[in-house]
């Protein structure tokens, strides 16, 4: 998005982010979530990133893009293909892939969840290498 002047900028990151998913899945819900709210972003739009890793979770917030955030709850969930998008979100549109993400947030043992003109992802985490609390396996989350 950087023809356009839009993107994320990280205002808060507390370290290395271990969750206890597959590389693989915390690799796509995560682009999922950002390109879809990149896809909406606004010329010269810049979304807040935070990274919080709690005592058992790895939290990601992000604002939404204004387009989005003026949306109820429902409209936000059914936002379709007609905003126009840098990056795709998905043939079936935003609503669709932000409805997706929160399914496999879900299924992966969190949530993903809107508090007011943010959305905050949340993933079961692992506790940093060396504590012993938890597996030493995982996937690290960087920005």
């Amino acid at each position: 998005t950087a023809s356009r002047g839009s993107g994320f900028a990280l205002v808060q990151d507390d370290g290395e982010h271990r969750v206890a998913i597959a590389a693989s899945d915390a690799e796509r819900l995560v682009w999922r979530l950002l390109a879809s709210l990149a896809g909406v972003a606004a010329p010269g739009e810049t979304l807040r990133l935070r990274l919080r890793h709690g005592d058992t979770r790895v939290r990601i917030n992000v604002e939404l893009p204004a387009v989005l955030a003026a949306l109820d709850d429902d409209s936000l969930l059914r936002a379709g293909l007609a905003q126009p998008q840098a990056l795709s979100a998905g043939m079936f549109g935003t609503g669709f892939a932000l409805r997706l993400a929160t399914c496999e947030a879900k299924a992966a043992g969190g949530s993903l969840i809107r508090k007011g003109d943010r959305l905050r992802l949340t993933l079961p985490g692992l506790t940093a290498k060396g504590l012993g609390h938890s597996q030493q396996s995982g996937t690290a989350v960087h920005p």
